[in-house]
């Protein structure tokens, strides 16, 4: 075996090699351990949590977490799913800060989002036109608002911008 031999070289030179193994060891140990973290960092930001919360609870900086984000596309693959949502969640009428609230985005988020969003800007173009469309039809604000399932406000600011 390896401590057979009774010599101080021999003995030394076993020494060394087994610190040389020992440190090797806990080298692969600890890289092994940052490969798993590093699985586990992707995977929370997939699954859409911020690169800041990420960072916070693994104990790292947001530079090193952004790093990983970048090298894996996990971030942004999440955000691109979280955007899609919320454009589904317009279309069907739902309100920016209902939005931004099921989805973790904020409000302004939402906003950017609806205008870049063609059949947003079409849905909306259609909901002001029916609002017009009631209104000339001697339809009050209230009935306007019950009718199409909006917000008084958001009724009365259609009426404020396109009235003449």
């Amino acid at each position: 075996g390896l401590l057979k031999s009774t010599s101080k070289e021999d003995m030394a030179s076993q020494f060394v090699f087994l610190d040389k193994i020992y440190k090797n060891s806990k080298k692969l140990q600890k890289k092994n351990n940052s490969i798993i973290r590093n699985r586990n960092v992707v995977q929370k930001l997939r699954e859409g949590d911020s690169i800041f919360s990420v960072a916070l609870k693994f104990g790292l900086s947001e530079s090193s977490v952004r790093a990983l984000s970048s090298q894996t596309g996990a971030h942004r693959e999440a955000v691109v799913a979280k955007e899609l949502r919320a454009i589904e969640m317009l279309r069907q009428g739902k309100k920016y800060k209902e939005i931004a609230k099921e989805l973790g985005l904020t409000e302004s988020k939402i906003k950017i989002l609806s205008s870049k969003s063609s059949a947003h800007s079409e849905y909306l173009r259609d909901r002001n036109n029916k609002v017009l469309e009631l209104y000339n039809k001697n339809y009050t604000q209230s009935e306007i608002s019950q009718e199409l399932g909006l917000d008084k406000n958001t009724v009365y600011n259609i009426l404020k911008k396109f009235r003449a």
